[in-house]
């Protein structure tokens, strides 16, 4: 029965496997046969070979044809049968001849019926047991009386009938066994989904996790909804379905079937969501979709969002498989968003300047290459400014370090409020700042720089220098030419802007 198991065994169809797993079925019950063979060439009333060479014939053509069957891909269910129906006739032309049955070898009429009890469907276990009392009847009328009285109905009947009990309790264990394999395969494929998703850090964990509960599950389409500090429900990962993440956020009504579920902590469920009046929410999701589940995902014992999964048929009821895995995928996305969300923090950490909150050099890079070629490709204008703080070490040397810290924060905000939204001030060094300028010639930006300049908190002033991008131009000559321009300022003075040559 194990090689029933492995291969992935379809009920009906034993045969279509390779042929060394076919070999390793069948071997077996040939083996009961040839042995049951050799026991009526020995002993007292032996069989002559000549009197089995018939029947040894017969099955070695049997077993040929079933070894055969996965070569050509015959995948019917009767063709696979027809090797086990075909040894009723071995068991028949082994067991009588005219002066009446041979050795009782009519036992082995059991070897088809269990062999479909193994590897068979139900009705071809009865097509099995059909066989057995044939062959056990047949004699009665091609031999008849006295080698094959009828008394012998009595013990055709108690032989059939033992050996369909058999036959039928063979296969609901069988079946049970397949079963309970292939639900040990499913929980294994729903814990290595849960368990890849609980590692998923990278990326869109959210998204994922979304994955991860429409395969588990079967469904369509899942979304996760994560309640803010205002108490609005905001979508933010989805899979299988329409773009929700730009939708606006919403409020939760306590009333309706997303409240009850966040204030109560317990998963609801709708066969159809369009007869349900307690669903407020109407998303892209729901449109596609009939059945949904509400499933609370919870952190400190507090409810700090929704995994919403969708089904596009009407279910009716949900298995306790689903709603237990989508349980355990809820319980661990509260860890899975937290540890998302600390990628991002330190992300962002990396490319944010800790001091002034300002895009860093590491940032600023990625920001002047992603500009240049967008200049190179529209032919629109690009300047960058170079700031510089005047007199700062003098500066903290009256004040005080924490004093200059403040000054820095106080003119990055400062400067930032004056710029434009597609305009970057990043910090580059202790007292250093760039500013790029997408769209802007020179004179544009000298407007600009000289409004930030302006801005400049405690009474303090900066320096400024300015260059123009040139077609082409690569962003260290340009860098370049705007420090030259810096240069040129605090050589005529400071507090004052100068642009590139």
């Amino acid at each position: 029965m194990c090689s029933a198991m492995e291969h992935e065994l379809v009920p009906g169809r034993p045969l279509s496997a390779p042929p060394s797993v076919v070999l390793r079925r069948i071997a077996p019950f040939v083996i009961a046969s040839v042995f049951a063979f050799g026991l009526a060439l020995v002993g007292p009333g032996r069989m002559s070979f000549g009197d089995l060479l018939p029947a040894l014939a017969l099955e070695a053509v049997l077993v040929a044809f079933a070894l055969l069957i996965p070569l050509v891909g015959a995948t019917g269910t009767w063709t696979q049968a027809t090797p086990a129906l075909g040894y009723f006739l071995v068991v028949y032309l082994v067991d009588v001849e005219s002066t009446g049955p041979r050795r009782g070898l009519a036992v082995l009429g059991v070897l088809p019926v269990i062999w479909f009890a193994l590897y068979g469907t139900r009705a071809q276990l009865w097509a099995g047991v059909a066989g057995l009392a044939a062959v056990l009847t047949v004699p009665m009328f091609t031999v008849g009386p006295p080698e094959f009285e009828t008394e012998d109905w009595h013990r055709v009947g108690t032989a059939v009938a033992v050996a369909a009990l058999i036959g039928y309790v063979v296969q609901r264990l069988v079946e049970s066994l397949r079963e309970g394999h292939r639900r040990e395969r499913e929980l294994l494929a729903d814990v290595r989904t849960v368990s890849a998703a609980s590692r998923d850090i990278s990326g869109d964990a959210r998204g994922r996790l979304c994955q991860a509960a429409c395969d588990v599950s079967g469904a369509s389409g899942a979304a996760i909804g994560e309640v803010g500090e205002d108490g609005m429900l905001r979508l933010t990962g989805q899979h299988g379905m329409p773009a929700v993440l730009g939708l606006p956020a919403i409020p939760i009504d306590p009333d309706s079937v997303t409240g009850r579920v966040v204030h109560s902590q317990e998963r609801f469920f709708t066969p159809d969501h369009r007869d349900e009046p307690g669903v407020q929410m109407r998303l892209p999701l729901m449109d596609a979709v009939h059945s949904i589940l509400w499933e609370p995902i919870v952190r400190d014992g507090r409810t700090i969002g929704l995994l919403l999964v969708g089904w596009e048929q009407n279910l009716g009821s949900i298995s306790d498989r689903k709603v237990a895995i989508i349980g355990l995928l809820a319980a661990d996305a509260a860890g899975i968003i937290e540890r998302g969300d600390l990628l991002d923090r330190l992300a962002h950490q990396s490319r944010t300047d800790a001091l002034t909150g300002l895009p860093n050099r590491r940032a600023w890079d990625a920001f002047i290459a992603r500009e240049c070629a967008v200049a190179d490709r529209t032919g629109t204008p690009l300047c960058v400014a170079m700031i510089d703080l005047d007199h700062f070490k003098a500066y903290n040397d009256a004040h005080g370090h924490q004093a200059g810290d403040e000054l820095l924060e106080r003119a990055a905000g400062s400067w930032t409020e004056a710029l434009r939204t597609i305009d970057l001030l990043a910090r580059v060094g202790g007292e250093e700042f760039v500013v790029g300028l997408p769209g802007c010639d020179a004179k544009g930006a000298l407007g600009i720089i000289e409004r930030l300049r302006a801005l400049t908190p405690d009474g303090q002033t900066c320096s400024a220098g300015i260059a123009l991008r040139r077609a082409g131009e690569p962003i260290a000559d340009l860098l370049g030419r705007a420090d030259d321009a810096l240069y040129r300022a605090k050589d005529d003075g400071r507090s004052c802007s100068r642009i590139a040559a």
